[in-house]
């Protein structure tokens, strides 16, 4: 086990080199020598030096050019003269009681005077005192629905709908990345329009089934993690029970949660573009967490309890604990592509 964590612990050094930044590392595009550049054999065939290029030859033009005719513009017929459009008659206002605008620009005190207005004519679009203003046609009844339902890439969605003619009723359920289902029940119709509620699943039975799973892996390593740990560090007192924390918290604190977010990402089918992401946008996170957390709590494993009750000590302090991990593992709110 000792040489499966060096090993584990060399290629997750060796893939952060690999991971770094032009300018940090060694070019390995650039030649071994970068003064000497690349060496290229010389050409078989000499260049040139001053490009010969064959003589142009001289246009000819014909002594003259004759000028080519132009018609004459016709005369036009005797036609008589357009009679001038008269100026449009202004529009004068219907008789009635209109508002003067005051000089200072305020109204006078006191009640408004309603103005007047002329009787608009009908032009076709005027509504009758007869128009029905609930008039509805129903529409064709239909009845559809579909179902998407891929476990391999965590599709899992669903839309069902039907109507009298009248009146829409539907439902959809989308399960969202957490591993809740959202379901939205939505009724329509001419009258009073569009209708939804949407709930949640309180629980992700998905959810809980993976963040278990994950637990019980990392609960192995710590178990022949603190076996190699209590037989390089024998002893309680004070500074064996503070290297102990201090080599817990450097080396098996980023060993879980390295473990953590692979396993998850195997349940969860995630690729390792997926992976990285995740790992970078929230490992910092809970390794912060871990230095508020574990200290203390490992203070109380080291110095009073025996290697065989600390993994069970560890278990309990996760059942708090893991519902944090839990929560930024899920939280899209924070990834950054």
């Amino acid at each position: 086990m000792y040489y499966l964590q060096i090993t584990l612990l060399w290629l997750s050094i060796a893939n952060v080199i690999c991971d770094l930044p032009p300018g940090t590392r060694r070019n390995t595009y650039l030649p071994p020598e970068s003064t000497k550049g690349y060496s290229y054999e010389k050409p078989p065939i000499p260049f040139s030096k001053t490009p010969t290029f064959p003589p142009r030859p001289t246009p000819t033009f014909s002594p003259t050019r004759t000028t080519p005719p132009f018609n004459t513009i016709p005369t036009r017929p005797n036609v008589p003269p357009t009679p001038s459009r008269p100026y449009p008659i202004p529009v004068t206002k219907p008789p009635g009681k209109y508002p003067t605008r005051p000089p200072n620009g305020y109204p006078p005190p006191g009640p408004r005077p309603t103005p007047i207005f002329p009787e608009p004519g009908n032009n076709g679009n005027t509504v009758g005192p007869g128009h029905d203003h609930h008039h509805h046609e129903p529409g064709m009844p239909f009845d559809f629905n579909y179902a998407v339902k891929e476990d391999a890439f965590g599709n899992d969605y669903s839309h069902n709908a039907i109507s009298d003619g009248d009146i829409v009723r539907g439902e959809y359920r989308v399960q969202l990345p957490d591993g809740r289902m959202q379901i939205v029940r939505y009724t329509a119709d001419w009258k009073h329009g569009f209708s939804a509620q949407g709930e949640w699943e309180k629980w992700s039975p998905s959810r809980t089934r993976n963040m278990a799973v994950s637990g019980m892996s990392i609960g192995i390593l710590c178990h022949y993690w603190y076996r190699y740990l209590d037989s390089k560090l024998s002893g309680r007192t004070s500074k064996i029970v503070l290297k102990k924390v201090i080599i817990d918290q450097f080396v098996c604190s980023p060993l879980c949660i390295s473990m953590f977010f692979l396993t998850l990402a195997l349940l969860e089918r995630s690729n390792l573009s997926e992976l990285k992401t995740e790992i970078v946008n929230k490992a910092h996170r809970l390794y912060l967490a871990e230095w508020v957390i574990w200290p203390p709590a490992q203070i109380i494993n080291f110095y009073f309890l025996p290697t065989k009750y600390r993994v069970l000590y560890d278990n309990t302090i996760s059942l708090g604990y893991d519902v944090y991990t839990s929560h930024v593992k899920h939280d899209k709110d924070n990834i950054k592509c």
